[in-house]
């Protein structure tokens, strides 16, 4: 039961339990709403009222029906975001998450107290940036998803968020579209194939013929390759235990793939395409460059745009001849260098699972600063197996 107490200073001040079992106070107003000073029977009155607003509040917070008082409503939104990374964020896949939510939330929310980041403000956040042409509507749709596994996260029991609404789920998502991509068709696979260094010969093929992604190819198992039911069980990224999506997926194994396969399995050590000591390899190692030279050299490409992504950089180059030296540029001079997205392919279901092959190759070079500019993807070989 709250009190009404008078202090010798002549201030009332109302004393209660909250519904996390904390003591509060609070200080009553020496005016009334009318703004005439409160009489001593006033001031009581008040206080009275006021304490069974608050202690109805905390006996419905005690039951459940409304979310607990916590201090956590001043942490600054970038302070639930390191809060986020510390607990769950660093244990995804992509180490560019963090960077990719401080770039694009800090500038507008970062500074902001989590009572003041409501639905309205990061709608207007998303909004702006669509409105501005910085992101597409595939990478707002991330980074709105983002903040929404975040905020999820944070509603759990001992989050800074518990027992609150996310902000986030009545946040409109935007329209994709899906870019224009060439294609190769299957017979055009043994060509690329046969230009490309024997050594990685075997991780092209398996990423062309069965749509892995580049840590699926390089964590695949020996004891995961079934030549009897002719399967490939990918469930390892890398060396991790699990995929991208955290689905254990059964992918067939097409003739063209077999004799790969067989060689491969020749291999030391438990993975299929170690390094030659038998471990595994290195994490930087990208698949793209051996795949778009392979492409130039079989004749199937005729040319590519080079569009750097790296903040405020906006270059853009076009090259018809694929196989020639980049021209020299004082905003891009490493504009040979090359990289590839860590999903080397994908898969569907549609009915049985189908691989969809490939290897999405992307351009990198440097600004004039000389930071890094990329990933930028224009060169694509996307195939449907059937």
């Amino acid at each position: 039961m709250g009190s009404v107490l008078k202090r010798k200073s002549g201030r009332t001040v109302i004393q209660w339990i909250d519904g996390s079992g904390r003591q509060r106070q609070e200080t009553l107003p020496r005016n009334g709403k009318d703004g005439k000073p409160l009489t001593e029977k006033g001031a009581e009155r008040e206080g009275r009222n006021r304490l069974v607003d608050y202690e109805g509040k905390a006996r419905r917070q005690r039951q459940g029906l409304e979310p607990l008082p916590t201090a956590s409503l001043d942490m600054l939104f970038d302070q639930l975001v390191d809060w986020w990374w510390e607990s769950h964020g660093q244990a995804l896949k992509s180490p560019a998450i963090r960077g990719f939510l401080k770039k694009h939330l800090s500038p507008k929310l970062g500074r902001l107290p989590l009572r003041e980041v409501t639905t309205v403000k990061i709608e207007g956040v998303l909004t702006e940036k669509e409105a501005k042409g910085e992101l597409s509507g595939r990478s707002l749709n991330h980074l709105r998803g983002f903040m929404h596994n975040i905020y999820e996260f944070a509603r759990k029991d001992g989050g800074p968020w518990a027992g609150r609404t996310n902000p986030v789920a009545d946040v409109s998502r935007r329209k994709q579209e899906e870019p224009a991509r060439n294609i190769l068709t299957v017979p055009e696979f043994e060509p690329v194939l046969d230009k490309t260094p024997s050594i990685w010969r075997g991780p092209v093929a398996t990423a062309m013929y069965g749509g892995l992604r580049e840590g699926e190819i390089f964590g695949l198992l020996k004891a995961d390759v079934d030549f009897d039911a002719l399967e490939l069980r990918v469930h390892r990224s890398w060396d991790a235990e699990r995929t991208k999506d955290n689905k254990v997926a059964r992918i067939p194994i097409v003739p063209q793939l077999v004799p790969f396969l067989r060689e491969a399995m020749k291999s030391p050590g438990v993975f299929v395409f170690p390094k030659a000591d038998g471990s595994m390899q290195p994490r930087k190692l990208r698949l793209g460059k051996f795949l778009r030279r392979a492409i130039a050299a079989a004749g199937l490409l005729e040319g590519y745009e080079h569009r750097c992504k790296a903040w405020r950089c906006g270059w853009r180059e076009q090259r018809q001849d694929p196989t020639a030296p980049a021209r020299p540029d004082p905003r891009s001079p490493g504009l040979t260098s090359i990289g590839v997205r860590e999903r080397a392919g994908e898969r569907r279901d549609v009915g049985r699972r189908r691989p969809l092959a490939g290897a999405r190759v992307m351009l990198s070079g440097r600004n004039e600063e000389g930071a890094a500019c990329g990933p930028m993807g224009q060169v694509t070989a996307w195939a449907n197996l059937r």
